[in-house]
């Protein structure tokens, strides 16, 4: 079973990390929703974040989707470039507020 967490660092700052799959994407999604309702801007960092297939694409758009229905700023920041690669073939990329840095 894949284990990953989504922690709120503070008010703008949550990080995400594990392993993702389809066992736990569904928590995580939940998890993270909660996280941000508390926040107006999110600052996302993926850096932690192990090889987890397109499981994290599928959350990270739905991140992005639920950010932008409730009009809050999200940005991912320090993908690794397996993530930047594959948001980049998916062509989501364009979609993404994404920040390796």
């Amino acid at each position: 079973m894949a284990t990953a967490i989504f922690n709120k660092i503070d008010n703008q700052h949550a990080a995400l990390s594990g392993e993702l799959g389809f066992d736990n994407v569904v928590l995580l999604w939940k998890e993270g929703k909660k996280i941000i309702d508390e926040m107006s801007v999110v600052k996302l960092d993926c850096s932690e974040l192990k090889k987890s297939g397109s499981t994290v694409m599928v959350l990270m758009l739905a991140y992005a989707r639920y950010c932008r229905n409730q009009k809050k700023q999200l940005s991912f920041v320090n993908l690794p470039d397996y993530i930047l690669e594959v948001a980049h073939v998916y062509g989501v990329d364009k979609f993404l507020v994404l920040n390796n840095g």
